[in-house]
């Protein structure tokens, strides 16, 4: 079967861009993917925050779904943005590079680190820590931490194969250019601001 994508750009435009960021990611991001409908079409789903000089402050939330199910999975989605500001929706696209078939390894990882990322979203105070760890990056330190903090993270980990695989996918960039590691939806929905 194809797979197409869905893209929804969310306007956070106004007096406070991070805070808005912060409350689209809070009241409709983690919603969206709590939501067996959605999940269940999903081959991958993420989210970003944007906001900079060249970009319009947003935030994104992406969905890749197989073309029998992506119909109802983007419907829940919608769902989850009635009275929200939708500056651009995008799909069903075919074509998209993220749905080709060396890509599957990456919509995986992508979708398992933005949960994981999500898991941390609410406390401010994970930024902090994490930016300790982050920048060279310290593995151990960050598997320690994100063991003790995310369930998402302790249910991917539960052995040494799986933590072994989920680290080096973590910093393993994209299958083509323009495709960052997955870790960077950590970056984006954590440390950036």
């Amino acid at each position: 079967m194809a797979l197409l994508l869905y893209r929804w750009h969310l306007n956070a435009a106004g007096d406070d861009p991070r805070a808005e960021r912060r409350r689209l990611v809070g009241s409709v991001v983690i919603p969206v993917f709590r939501d067996g409908a959605v999940l269940a079409g999903a081959a991958c789903l993420y989210a970003g925050k944007y906001g900079s000089p060249h970009e319009p402050d947003e935030v994104r939330l992406t969905l890749v779904a197989e073309q029998h199910v992506g119909v109802q999975a983007a419907a829940a989605v919608d769902a989850h943005l009635a009275g929200e500001r939708v500056a651009h929706r995008i799909g069903p696209a075919p074509g998209d590079r993220l749905c080709r078939a060396d890509c599957a390894w990456y919509r995986r990882r992508l979708t398992e680190v933005t949960r994981i990322a999500l898991d941390l979203h609410d406390d401010p105070g994970h930024r902090a820590a994490l930016l300790a760890m982050w920048c060279p990056p310290d593995n151990a330190a960050l598997h320690a931490y994100l063991a003790r903090h995310s369930t998402t993270y302790r249910g991917l980990c539960k052995t040494d194969e799986a933590r072994a695989a989920f680290w080096q996918e973590f910093w393993t960039p994209g299958p083509s250019p323009g495709l960052s590691h997955p870790g960077h939806w950590i970056e984006n929905l954590v440390l950036a601001e």
